[in-house]
């Protein structure tokens, strides 16, 4: 049976009278009684796997294409496969972003950190909030690992989780919001009532899928857009004012409001910032006041994630940023993000930071806390961005004592060609001496462990979270801080903690 007409004029009752039970995009995941969704990709096409899935008692197809189409099977012939996914899939799980209190948090860096920090706020407040994030999803009371290795998933997941929140009694949800769920042309989030949003930064990042540096920030303000169209009243952006490109997603709230952090004399700031290892003092300044706090979250970037978290927290419940003072002190990191392995005799952290903009940030502060050398390794992704390379290699070659280069995610590209990519950037250092292409990422951790001297520190770069190495089309198990905890034993040091 041939079903042609568009997927907003489905209902709940109608999808699931047709017999669909869920939702399925990857033909090794299919089960009986799924809507298999024939997606366009980049190296293939979901409607090539039809025959496949068919052995695997699939009915139900959602195509683009209707010459596939068998009496016995359901088809429902759409133009834009991805976009009308997302549409079914929301309606399938009854709207559940409706039933909730939604919060998206955007931005090249900073969003996992921030995604974070809201959660925690809130729940501190007394409310029961969800979330969605690089590292981990929160749908009920746990905390649970994000295996996808996708910041933001495809939507019947997002929508699925969504659901699991209404149904376990959440009020809120934080949703760590990526350039290529908020582009059209995955349309991942684009069914999410979202009631606030939040912009930490835009740098450069993933052109290898939006082409341009316009379309890539422009992709991004689509999750202000978003506000007006579901809570035109009570709806609200929240916009780091240090950002050259606030004025775009200023622009983008439309008619809701847009609330300003970071310089003084906006709706929050900080002053008096006094970074140490272990955290920052500062002063939060509002219209309201001024309170002296403490953020137990090493590097000065954390203190632009906290404010954005602050105000954010603070027009969601309506109260005065300086009522969420008492909590500061109790807020913790995220998983992967700037973890102090060792403190003695060297400093070694672990970082996720993998963008020109997060070295930018991360470097210098490092740099100007350690009393001698310091030292990164890190790499960048195959098959993505290759125009952040050689900025990589600047940036590190500008801070950086010593520069070991090594794997991050290689893929199928060849990853000396990764690591000599990079290498280009850097100018004033000499292969052998201060600079080293070592491609497995142990050998080049006990490589810059040897180097390292009582007062250095070692930041290991671009991995943080993440459970595997992805080399060719393997997936090899890997734990940055294990690993970097292990080595430093077999040299004889003992890791903090």
């Amino acid at each position: 049976m041939l079903i042609h007409k568009s997927a907003q004029d489905f209902t709940q009752q109608e999808l699931q009278s047709l017999g669909i039970k869920g939702f399925c995009f990857d033909s090794h995941e299919a089960k009986e009684s799924d809507l298999f969704c024939c997606l366009p990709g980049v190296h293939t096409d979901g409607h090539k796997y039809i025959d496949q899935v068919r052995k695997m008692g699939i009915k139900h197809f959602l195509v683009n294409d209707a010459s596939c189409e068998r009496s016995d099977e359901i088809h429902i012939l759409v133009s834009d496969t991805r976009r009308a996914m997302a549409i079914l899939a929301s309606i399938f799980y009854g709207v559940p972003s409706a039933h909730l209190k939604v919060i998206g948090v955007t931005g090249t860096d900073g969003k996992s950190t921030t995604t974070y920090l809201i959660q925690q706020l809130l729940s501190a407040m007394g409310h029961s909030c969800g979330m969605m994030s690089t590292i981990n999803f929160k749908t009920g009371e746990k905390m649970q690992e994000n295996l996808l290795r996708q910041s933001t998933p495809e939507a019947p997941q997002v929508e699925q989780a969504l659901d699991e929140m209404v149904k376990n009694g959440m009020q809120y949800a934080v949703v760590e919001s990526t350039s290529h769920g908020l582009s059209d042309r995955t349309a991942r989030l684009s069914q999410i009532h979202f009631l606030a949003a939040v912009f930490t930064n835009v740098t450069i990042e993933h052109l290898e899928f939006h082409q341009t540096i316009e379309q890539y920030r422009h992709d991004k303000a689509n999750l202000f857009r978003q506000i007006g169209m579901h809570h035109p009243e009570d709806g609200f952006g929240v916009i780091n004012a240090q950002s050259e490109h606030a004025a775009l997603y200023h622009q983008a709230c439309g008619d809701v409001p847009a609330y300003l952090y970071g310089v003084p004399g906006e709706d929050l700031w900080a002053e008096n910032i006094r970074p140490q290892t272990s955290g920052t003092h500062f002063d939060l300044c509002c219209e309201e006041g001024t309170k002296s706090l403490f953020l137990p979250l090493p590097g000065e970037f954390n203190v632009e994630n906290v404010l954005a978290a602050i105000l954010c927290v603070a027009k969601l419940l309506k109260i005065s940023p300086l009522d969420l003072v008492p909590h500061v002190q109790d807020l913790k990191g995220a998983p992967g993000r700037m973890v102090v392995v060792m403190n003695e005799p060297f400093t070694v952290i672990v970082d996720y930071a993998h963008t020109p903009g997060s070295f930018e940030k991360i470097l210098p502060q490092v740099k100007s806390t350690t009393e001698g050398k310091l030292i990164v390794v890190f790499g960048s992704g195959g098959e993505r961005n290759l125009e952040k390379r050689p900025m990589q290699g600047e940036l590190a070659d500008r801070y950086a004592d010593i520069v070991v280069l090594t794997d991050e995610d290689p893929r199928l590209e060849d990853s000396q060609k990764i690591l000599r990519d990079i290498a280009a950037g850097i100018k004033n250092k000499k292969e052998g001496e201060d600079l080293f292409l070592i491609s497995s990422r142990r050998e080049a951790f006990a490589k810059a462990f040897s180097l390292a001297a009582p007062g250095d520190a070692v930041m290991l770069l671009g991995k943080g979270h993440e459970s595997c190495i992805i080399i060719g089309n393997e997936k090899t198990p890997w734990n940055e801080e294990q690993i970097a905890r292990d080595l430093l034993i077999e040299l004889g040091h003992v890791p903090a903690g």
